[in-house]
């Protein structure tokens, strides 16, 4: 069953929202290619990728269910790049292919591995050469600080002491996105943690804990009560 027209347009990527940031700052760029409007341009890549912002990405399916090739573009100089858009419109602007919404910070660190110069952002419109230098100029802005709770099976091994949740509430408090709160709950959910209360005991709940610490002291000791 295919989707009309109407049930396409009326989806809409939240993970998009947000991207005009990057715009804007190509746009300036391309009025007036400075060094500060460039780093105007990497710093706007970079607050979205900490937004845990998309990139639409062009991509050409091998025929395998699940596996795929990103399109690339060949310029003059015979170099091939990536490509990537920040909204559907600037996609719409060229030819008709099928495509992907990801994370930009994936899909940067992603990119490293190819064989490709890096992205060109925007192809059809106000475009922007994002190549593999200034991608890891992005990346390295942060030093050794987290922004992105790292994806990690959890296990009773990672979960083991509290580092790993403490890691993660760190990273939250320095960048709360959608994403990372996401994955914060997950790990709570799987930890065990200690809750500050006033306990307030019914007469019920009294003489049942009298009756086990009796229980308990003709039985080997308090120690017995210990989990």
């Amino acid at each position: 069953m295919s989707e009309s027209p109407e049930t396409k347009a009326m989806f809409h990527d939240l993970f998009l929202d947000g991207n005009e940031l990057i715009d804007k700052a190509i746009n300036a760029f391309r009025s007036h290619p400075s060094a500060e409007n460039l780093n105007a341009v990497l710093e706007s890549i970079r607050s979205r990728m900490h937004a845990d912002g998309h990139f639409i990405i062009p991509i050409i399916e091998t025929g395998n269910e699940d596996e795929f090739t990103p399109r690339k573009l060949k310029t003059k100089d015979g170099r091939e790049w990536l490509v990537a858009f920040t909204s559907q419109t600037e996609h719409e602007k060229g030819a008709k292919s099928r495509i992907i919404s990801n994370f930009i910070g994936a899909t940067l660190k992603g990119s490293l591995e190819t064989n490709s110069s890096g992205f060109i952002i925007n192809p059809w419109g106000q475009s922007f050469k994002l190549s593999k230098e200034l991608i890891e100029r992005i990346l390295k802005a942060d030093g050794d600080v987290e922004y992105s709770i790292p994806d990690k099976q959890i296990t009773p091994e990672l979960l083991e002491g509290g580092t790993f949740l403490k890691r993660a509430i760190g990273i939250c408090n320095r960048n709360w996105s959608p994403l990372n709160s996401i994955k914060l709950m997950k790990i709570l959910r799987a930890s065990f943690i200690w809750i500050p209360c006033n306990t307030i005991l019914s007469d019920a709940d009294y003489e049942a804990m009298e009756k086990l610490v009796k229980e308990a002291q003709e039985n080997g000791g308090l120690d017995t009560l210990i989990g």
